[in-house]
């Protein structure tokens, strides 16, 4: 089941604990009557997400839809403990539909997640169609990205080259995907221990067409 379900242009989740439960989904409408631009603000704050794996849909702990322009606030939650299996669940799904301009993510814990989605890393997340993200003083602490033979990349995208399979990036992996890979990234005075993947990137996986800067951090 779903433990929320809003949709909105205006949303604060402060201070609430997620223990073995489905997801938050927050959804946009274009026609919603009550959106403008300058006001609209989804927030998830001081949070805590752990083991929601249970749930039949997707994304496990959070999926967030954009259809107005917007900004988000997601600071100082932790994410822990979730493992997938499948190669089409992520923990975290986030479509800006190009009306994002900016993410950050400020002061997040990914910790003992697992993950075997096609992209999005260890702590399987996956961020499409938002031009600047960027990650602000994040504890990345052991994460795996496991690999899946039940569906390669190559099939959806139809690159030459043969299969290509996920595993990449133990803390996360972001890019390859045409939905993700033109984002400018950011990774600044950022803790990355004993994450592991069983292809490449140990830590970080990045294959985007676009700036990276990492400053500030620990490997």
């Amino acid at each position: 089941c779903k433990t929320i379900k809003v949709a909105c242009s205006r949303a604060t989740i402060k201070n609430c604990e997620f223990i073995k439960s489905g997801p938050i989904i927050i959804e946009q409408y274009e026609n919603d009557p009550s959106s403008t631009a300058a006001s609209n603000n989804i927030a998830i704050t001081q949070c805590t997400f752990d083991s929601c794996s249970i749930s039949d849909y997707n994304y496990k702990a959070i999926q967030m839809i954009f259809s107005t322009v917007s900004s988000i606030t997601f600071e100082y939650n932790v994410i822990s403990n979730i493992k997938t299996t499948e190669y089409d669940d992520y923990s975290i799904f986030i479509d800006g539909n190009n009306k994002i301009e900016r993410l950050e993510f400020k002061n997040i814990t990914f910790i003992n997640n697992s993950c075997s989605c096609l992209y999005g890393g260890g702590i399987g997340m996956i961020v499409y169609n938002i031009n600047n993200l960027l990650f602000t003083c994040c504890d990345f602490n052991n994460n795996e990205a496991r690999k899946n033979m039940n569906r390669n990349r190559n099939v959806d995208l139809n690159i030459p080259g043969g299969d290509y399979y996920n595993g990449d990036g133990g803390a996360i992996q972001i890019g390859f995907y045409c939905y993700t890979n033109k984002a400018t990234l950011t990774f600044e005075s950022c803790t990355f221990k004993k994450n592991k993947a069983a292809r490449h990137g140990g830590a970080l996986a990045i294959q985007t067409l676009s700036t990276v800067g990492i400053n500030n951090c620990l490997f």
